[in-house]
């Protein structure tokens, strides 16, 4: 009985273990980019944090809390009762405040989006470059491995004729010397190959990838204007639209701190009880003039 327990557990981590190590096997380059795309750690952590960034750049946005206060007071002397006051208020700030705060977090979006385009171009840029490295060396292993089954036929037939007396030791000696070179230089480019899927496997999220793909496939054809092909590649590069979208936003962030002198406004409903069941109810306004937190005019040159 222990025995088919022992077996049983010892054939379910055999199957783990497989299913763990199963193989990426992309056909073309374009595949395993998507793959790369999908399992990249890197990207993933910052599509997060590119999320998070924007939760974050929301709430700043945000009402503050409601305020809800009761105060209870007794007389100091008997028969006068008792007296209270309630107050539910809300405070905000200025209107004009919030709609400008919306504009500089759809800066800051377009901003952190360009910045993780830019983190993506490089990684399937790198990703690309290793897939290209691995097309040669696949194309080159073909020819080597070609190459080493001559050499080792070779080898075999000058070893035949060396026991039947047709050539000399010196003959074979030179065929075994290029037999040995055949064999290094397959070898070393395996370990070229070996290291080329290992950087995907780690583009890949740790995921073993198999690429054995010996043709380039490219469906680029050189542009007829290449001045608008220019001003087209330039508008579309993420770096440079991670450089427009910081200063759109540092401009937003500029019209944000020009309005910061606005007054703070607060909204209630406040309520008077009493002992004697008399109540007096009514609306409950204030305001905040920002006098000394913004006593100097802002510049954004830093002059006053």
């Amino acid at each position: 009985m222990l025995r088919k327990q022992l077996f049983t557990i010892a054939l379910c981590f055999g199957f783990s273990v497989a299913f763990s190590q199963e193989v990426c096997r992309p056909q073309t380059m374009d595949e395993l980019l998507q793959l790369i795309e999908q399992n990249n750690k890197d990207l993933k952590a910052g599509a997060s944090q590119t999320e998070a960034f924007k939760w974050q750049a929301r709430t700043e946005n945000n009402l503050p809390d409601p305020e809800v206060t009761y105060s209870h007071l007794w007389g100091n002397k008997e028969g006068m009762g008792f007296t209270g006051e309630f107050i539910a208020s809300q405070s905000f700030n200025f209107p004009t405040l919030y709609a400008q705060r919306n504009k500089l977090n759809e800066s800051r979006f377009h901003s952190l989006d360009a910045q993780y385009a830019v983190s993506r171009q490089q990684i399937l840029l790198q990703a690309q470059q290793a897939c290209l490295d691995l097309i040669y060396l696949n194309q080159l292993q073909t020819l080597l491995d070609e190459r080493l089954a001559n050499a080792e036929a070779l080898s075999r037939f000058y070893a035949s004729q060396l026991e039947k007396g047709a050539t000399n030791i010196i003959e074979t000696n030179k065929i075994d010397l290029e037999l040995l070179n055949a064999r290094n230089e397959a070898r070393q480019n395996e370990a070229a190959r070996q290291a080329k899927l290992e950087e995907l496997t780690a583009l890949n999220g740790g995921v073993p990838v198999a690429f054995a793909d010996t043709v380039y496939r490219s469906a680029w054809e050189y542009p007829s204007d290449f001045e608008a092909f220019r001003v087209e590649a330039l508008a579309s590069l993420p770096e440079m639209q991670a450089l427009q979208s910081d200063q759109a936003a540092a401009s937003r962030s500029v019209a944000v701190s020009k309005q910061q002198w606005l007054p703070n406004l607060t909204l209630g409903y406040r309520m008077n009880p009493s002992s004697g069941g008399d109540r007096y109810n009514g609306a409950a306004t204030a305001t905040t003039a920002c006098w000394w937190a913004f006593r100097f005019p802002f510049s954004p040159t830093g002059g006053k």
